[in-house]
């Protein structure tokens, strides 16, 4: 079990998949030496997912620990009420299923990890939608750096907010305060240069050239 655990940990991060696309939590029903079948069974269905979004998905991955265990073309979706549902629902229960088949580059998505994309701690909905695409790690942490940047107090500089809202507070007051003031600053700076690293163009491109 630990080996298996620490394989998962060391898998390559998904790259940025540019279709619509749905994951589904599978922890439940996936293990070891379960079959391709079962798990097949246990990704298409049966969920609650709105009529808008079924109609723009074109992909489902079934994750489980962070990692993609299965993943498909979407060939079309039907009411857990049809006897081809995964399990039989009553209509009213509002879940549906999908029908869908392998191919190259799905197939290519399998045992890559989702892990930066895990949901807010505590999030319970085994559905999570992706409907503008799936965007790569290095999306993430641009996006993750943004968000440090709003609640650090250079953020708040840069983002607009007056400096006065820098003196203020218990933690600017004192000699503890200053201590803790600079260490955000430094925080600060320092993830403001990873994001300006992140976004600046190589040295032979110009910076105002519009492809």
């Amino acid at each position: 079990m630990q080996q298996a655990l620490a394989k998962d940990l060391e898998q390559k991060p998904l790259p940025a998949i540019d279709r619509p696309a749905v994951m589904f939590v599978i922890s439940k029903t996936y293990a070891e030496g379960v079959s391709q079948e079962r798990l097949y069974e246990a990704t298409r269905g049966n969920w609650r997912i709105g009529a808008g979004s079924r109609a723009q998905a074109e992909v489902a991955l079934g994750i489980a620990d962070g990692i993609v265990r299965t993943a498909f073309e979407i060939d079309r979706w039907g009411g857990a009420d049809e006897s081809a549902a995964p399990w039989t629902a009553k209509a009213e229960d509002n879940r549906w299923y999908f029908e869908g088949h392998e191919t190259g580059q799905t197939s290519s998505w399998l045992g890559l990890s989702v892990r930066h994309l895990a949901p807010p701690k505590g999030a319970a909905n085994p559905v999570r939608l992706f409907l503008d695409g799936i965007p790569g790690p290095e999306q993430e942490a641009i996006a993750d750096s943004s968000t440090v940047l709003q609640d650090e107090a250079l953020g708040r500089i840069m983002y607009g907010r007056h400096p006065v809202a820098l003196r203020q507070g218990p933690w600017h007051q004192g000699r503890a305060g200053r201590q803790t003031r600079n260490r955000r600053l430094k925080h600060s700076e320092a993830t403001t240069i990873l994001v300006e690293s992140r976004n600046r163009p190589p040295a032979s491109q110009p910076a105002d050239v519009v492809r």
